[in-house]
């Protein structure tokens, strides 16, 4: 080949011996190439601090996340010969740039059961100028899906009532939605997963716990946006920002925030979320058991398992994962029991931490209490109230901002006191007790809700 160097190279990142990035190097340092390749490459680990690494020190013209289709490696090709004749030479990759241009504007349906893993995904999608309607298990799936437009499915595989993998092979039996991007969401990362959800009829696997730039870049390879919106500058947390987060001991805070997109607040909020939520475990765990339902004792693990390893409680995520596996086994109830106790212990150790680093948390900003509400407020509350209404009945997590619209002025005792409990609510994406205390809420405030 000598005299007619490449056009073109396309090279993995994890080889032996050698890696993708030390040879893009090398080609870029060593060869003396005029004009030089075009160097693309491919790798299933997304994260940014590859990226980094690769940009600093081979100046790759474009990245490539598997698994690789034809139609990514042609755009892949295209976008790489683009950015080697200067378009965006000075810019380099700008990995969660590209992610928000490809994804902002999008309406994606998040069916998930597990309050956690909700609160995960949401923020990060929100961020990304991505409108995120929820389903707690497949056939609420079904339902959002058939009176929605919708630009895409996160479908976790494990839930009670209907299983992800069984949703969406009833999709696809409907002609409509054959096309619908479904992207399977797993705490299981067993390699028969992704087999199976290919055989239902999803596209791709994202695993849990979620890495937000694997998470985005395998949805902007299948989510397209029908109505496409601007850009976003992603700075979760402004300089001036007074949240700050402590040492915890037991849990790695940094990768902890790093799932979050650094959003410490909501970092702050995911950790007492953890504490509130796994608080019944032991209770609930020992029930199953006197109910010989080690079906249900085994799905309490593995929430354990997944929520403890989002936040960062690495050694309960661990101890979770072996709980899980030994409740599978039919003669280890002496071994479960070994298992547990520490459990337990390291448990009980993480929550007293937590409640110290982060004693009665603020709920609700300062506002305007008043005792008579001026016509102009009751119309004001109540245009809010029915539109967080709308949003409620459809999963909407937009109904947060909508509630949190209603502090900006003036509001009478009784309101606040509903306001508090429908944002309670709506943070713990528990719709349907949200739309029940809101129906309670327009009898008692006097205002009509609308028909979805």
């Amino acid at each position: 080949m000598s005299g007619s160097p490449f056009d073109l190279v396309v090279v993995d990142y994890m080889m032996p011996e050698m890696d993708g990035i030390t040879v893009a190097a090398k080609i870029r340092s060593e060869l003396d190439l005029n004009p030089p390749p075009v160097i693309i490459m491919a790798t299933a680990y997304g994260s940014e601090a590859v990226v980094k690494r690769a940009m600093k020190q081979a100046q790759i013209d474009g990245l490539l996340i598997k698994p690789i289709n034809q139609g990514l490696l042609f755009e892949a090709i295209m976008e790489a010969f683009g950015r080697a004749k200067g378009a965006d030479a000075e810019k380099g990759l700008g990995i969660k740039g590209n992610f928000s241009q490809a994804l902002s504007g999008a309406k994606v349906l998040l069916v998930e059961d597990n309050e956690i893993n909700r609160q995960v995904a949401c923020e990060l999608m929100q961020q990304m100028n991505i409108t995120v309607l929820v389903a707690e298990n497949g056939r609420q799936a079904l339902d959002l899906v058939a009176c929605e437009v919708l630009d895409g499915v996160l479908m976790d595989m494990q839930m009670p009532v209907m299983d992800g993998l069984t949703a969406t092979r009833m999709l696809r039996q409907d002609s409509r939605f054959k096309d619908l991007p479904i992207l399977a969401m797993t705490a299981n990362a067993m390699a028969g997963d992704r087999d199976l959800c290919l055989a239902a009829g999803m596209q791709d696997h994202i695993a849990k716990p979620i890495d937000p730039d694997v998470m985005f870049a395998t949805m902007a390879r299948w989510i397209k946006p029908a109505s496409p919106g601007p850009s976003v500058v992603i700075n979760p947390e402004p300089e001036n920002s007074t949240v700050v987060l402590p040492r915890i001991e037991g849990i790695d805070t940094r990768s902890g925030l790093a799932r979050m997109g650094g959003n410490i607040k909501g970092y702050r909020n995911l950790l007492l979320g953890f504490r509130e939520n796994q608080a019944s475990f032991e209770e609930k765990w020992r029930q199953a058991l006197a109910e010989d339902d080690r079906e249900a004792a085994r799905r309490i693990a593995h929430t354990l398992k997944g929520v403890a390893g989002t936040v960062g409680a690495d050694l309960l995520h661990q101890m979770a994962g072996e709980l899980e596996s030994a409740i599978k086994e039919p003669s280890a109830d002496e071994h479960i029991k070994r298992l547990l106790t520490p459990l337990l212990e390291e448990m009980s150790r993480l929550f007293q931490t937590l409640d110290q680093a982060f004693p009665a948390p603020d709920c609700i900003p300062e506002v305007t209490m008043v005792d008579k509400e001026t016509p102009e407020m009751v119309h004001r509350r109540n245009t809010l109230l029915v539109q967080a209404a709308k949003q409620i009945a459809f999963y909407d997590t937009a109904a947060e901002n909508t509630l949190a619209a209603i502090w900006e002025h003036p509001v009478a005792e009784n309101v606040a006191d509903w306001v508090k409990m429908l944002e309670k609510l709506v943070a713990k994406y528990d719709f349907e007790n949200a739309m029940e205390a809101m129906e309670r809420c327009s009898k008692a405030l006097g205002f009509e809700l609308e028909e979805k």
